[in-house]
């Protein structure tokens, strides 16, 4: 089952039978079957009818709606999941800040293991022997160590900004000199690299919130990220770990092999550095085969039944089997 992506402006997604069609001035640009569909995202002015509307809930197709440039407005979806025991095991603990912090110190440690890892990793004409990389790695085994020290969440957030901090500072050795990196920026991104950083987040945000819901977990109440109206404090938990291993991997490879070059972007000194038009088609393209070829809905849902088995059994065992399955697969 695949994901339709879909930035032509002024598309409109109809139904016809069993299949889903998206069209422009009437003519037909792309054409699908209901079983060969698991979500759909949409970019832009983009338009569905109400019988298809009512299909894809029917069928349990997710639809995602972004702005052109790749930013999430919300998602239009069937009923959740009916498996009230996971909600209610998760609710139970919520409130239980020894647990919480345990999962959080958990989720965190073995992010920063997999953002050794990505340093880690054989590249042409890197040197990680002797080089402020080499200097990274090593403190960021410190910082996981330090990990398990943290007697609150909020000191436990500190050592993780810290260790993020350290890991992106070696970006730029990394990277060719074409596409320095200076440092994360989010919104508005400053950069190239940081602008596909964004946008790569913001689509792994949008998978692990479907896999989460489909397990009948509440993506409002998260274990490290506070709570806060509208934010989807778990799912946030969640893409911690997936952030080096299904993201940061991947986006250093693309533009390592030039697969990613400057004619795709654009500037605007109040968004910043986006895609083009043509660029987040070309984007989007490789995106997908990456997805796929990793199988990543696999990986996430292995990491995400871990989680399910932590709070059925009030222990952090379930999200250590998850990770520990996940990470040697990637790296």
């Amino acid at each position: 089952m695949s994901t339709i992506f879909v930035t032509e402006q002024g598309a409109l997604l109809k139904k016809s039978g069993r299949r889903i069609l998206i069209t422009k001035d009437k003519k037909v640009i792309l054409e699908r079957h209901f079983s060969d569909v698991a979500r759909i995202l949409l970019f832009g002015n983009i338009q569905l009818s109400t019988q298809l509307i009512s299909s894809v809930l029917q069928e349990g197709i997710d639809v995602s709606f972004f702005s052109m440039f790749g930013k999430y407005k919300g998602r239009l979806v069937g009923q959740n999941s009916k498996n009230i025991y996971t909600k209610l095991s998760q609710l139970t603990y919520w409130n239980d800040k020894e647990f919480s912090l345990s999962l959080a110190k958990e989720t965190i440690a073995y992010k920063i293991l997999g953002q050794q890892k990505v340093l880690m990793k054989r590249r042409n004409g890197i040197n990680i022997t002797d080089s402020p990389i080499a200097d990274s790695i090593k403190k960021l085994q410190k910082y996981r160590e330090e990990v398990f020290k943290q007697t609150d969440l909020s000191k436990l957030r500190g050592v993780e900004g810290i260790s993020s901090k350290n890991y992106f500072s070696c970006w730029d050795y990394i990277l060719p000199e074409e596409f320095p990196f200076e440092k994360r920026s989010r919104r508005p991104a400053l950069n190239e690299v940081n602008s596909v950083l964004n946008f790569s987040y913001t689509l792994l945000l949008n998978e692990i919130t479907g896999i989460l819901n489909s397990y009948g977990f509440d993506v409002l109440f998260g274990y490290y990220h506070s709570l806060k109206y509208g934010r989807i404090s778990l799912t946030l938990d969640v893409m911690e770990l997936f952030r080096p291993i299904l993201i940061d991997q991947w986006v250093i490879q693309m533009f390592r092999e030039r697969k990613l070059t400057k004619n795709i972007f654009s500037n605007n000194e109040e968004n910043g550095i986006r895609f083009t038009n043509e660029g987040l088609k070309m984007f989007l393209a490789q995106y997908q085969k990456w997805i796929n070829q990793i199988e990543a809905n696999k990986l996430i849902e292995i990491y995400v039944k871990g989680l399910e088995k932590s709070y059925m059994e009030g222990k952090v065992d379930g999200i250590k089997q998850g990770a520990e399955k996940v990470l040697p697969y990637l790296l």
